[in-house]
């Protein structure tokens, strides 16, 4: 009878493996309807559950599960050695061949539920309906490249608008003797903010984004982190957002915050939590949230500008830009390059760096990101879209006054 249970547990625990593999697809197998609903009406409750209680650490669970398991690891593997040794000498093969069953059999049950906690909390996210489809933006022809002068027009206006709002947030903060500016509060209340502007994006476009409080948590091993060139995780299996914290400068630290948060907030596509965490940041009260978020817009409509110009000559293209207003910009970004060549000192920083590049490519392409660690990018397209959208519902306001 408990040979029959064991292989019953066995076959359906295989089964039940199958069905999550299948379902880790993005989703290709479920239809749209089902997918969508999930991340909308179900994946919010789910979740509040597991960010409510890991709220109550400051610390980072999985930061310390981590570092114990590592240290625990050999000493573990030794022990797990010299027992099965042990129990194959003293009791016989058969012995030795129900323990090493039993044990296959829980590994399998622990394996089985990580991927559904997976796939729950990140997995199925990956299939919702992407920013683009929610804001309307799939089948916009403001773009169409037939029309290269109107594009640029475009793109110089957004630029502009982008440039506008970078420089009035910086002039809003203080400097230090290097003329470097900072970010205004404590990691603390700068995650009590992004919580903030992420949730009344949310609300004023529509995405229908999970509204627990994400208490994201400082990595206390950060230094080691940035040498690895990752500012960032969230962990669906702990439901746990985590920030490298060895670096908060007023350029990149924002991002990276406000893009973990959003990751737990349901949006798993690495561009689309990109896209939400620099547009949340525009709109917030925040200067120092402000100035990173217009600061990325302003790089992606300048790289696209530079193209246009150097793809053809003919076309007038003005870039917006003030020598004495970019120095302090560029002050800002000469800290951050600096803080991060530093690292290029250390001997292991290139292996570190490209080992961890890889498993994250590997991680995304298995999870259909196609491009790997490239999806990161948000088309410019997209954040023109976004300006034309904005720059379109003011004009219809006015015309309503």
């Amino acid at each position: 009878m408990r040979k029959t249970a064991a292989r019953i547990a066995l076959a359906v625990m295989l089964v039940g493996l199958l069905i999550v593999a299948i379902i880790n697809r993005n989703g290709a197998l479920l239809p749209d309807i089902w997918v969508n609903y999930y991340s909308r009406s179900i994946y919010p409750t789910f979740s509040y559950g597991f960010y409510t209680f890991l709220n109550y650490f400051y610390f980072s669970v999985t930061e310390n599960a981590v570092v114990i398991l590592s240290i625990a690891a050999i000493p573990l593997v030794v022990l797990f050695v010299v027992s099965i040794v042990k129990l194959a000498k003293s009791k016989g093969k058969k012995a030795l061949g129900a323990f090493l069953y039993k044990f296959m059999v829980a590994v399998l049950v622990v394996a089985l539920v990580g991927v559904v906690q997976f796939q729950l909390m990140f997995g199925l996210n990956y299939a919702r309906d992407s920013v683009s489809e929610v804001l309307g933006f799939e089948n916009n022809e403001s773009n169409d490249d037939s029309d290269e002068e109107l594009l640029v027009d475009e793109y110089e206006a957004a630029c502009e608008w982008a440039y506008q709002g970078m420089t009035q947030a910086r002039s809003r903060l203080g400097e230090d003797y290097n003329g470097v500016t900072h970010i205004q509060t404590n990691f603390e209340e700068c995650v009590y903010d992004a919580n903030a502007c992420i949730t009344a994006f949310s609300e004023e476009y529509g995405l229908n984004l999970s509204m627990n409080y994400v208490r994201a948590k400082p990595v206390s091993l950060s230094n080691l982190w940035s040498q690895t060139a990752i500012t960032g995780m969230n962990n669906p299996l702990f439901g746990e957002a985590i920030v490298n914290t060895d670096n908060m400068n007023s350029v990149d630290f924002p991002i990276a915050l406000a893009h973990e948060i959003t990751h737990a907030r349901g949006i798993s596509r690495e561009n689309d939590a990109n896209f939400v965490a620099t547009m949340s940041l525009c709109l917030s009260s925040r200067a120092d949230f402000r100035y990173a978020g217009f600061l990325q817009l302003y790089d992606h409509f300048r790289g696209v500008l530079i193209m246009i110009m150097d793809s053809n000559a003919d076309l007038e293209v003005n870039i917006p830009g003030d020598a004495s207003e970019l120095a302090g910009v560029n002050r800002d970004l000469f800290a951050s390059y600096a803080y991060w060549f530093l690292l290029e000192d250390y001997s292991l920083s290139d292996f570190i760096n490209q080992l961890a590049e890889d498993t994250n490519d590997a991680y995304l392409e298995s999870n259909e990101q196609e491009g790997g660690t490239d999806t990161y990018n948000v088309p410019s397209s997209m954040y023109l879209d976004f300006y034309l959208m904005l720059v379109g519902n003011e004009e219809s306001n006015e015309s309503n006054t």
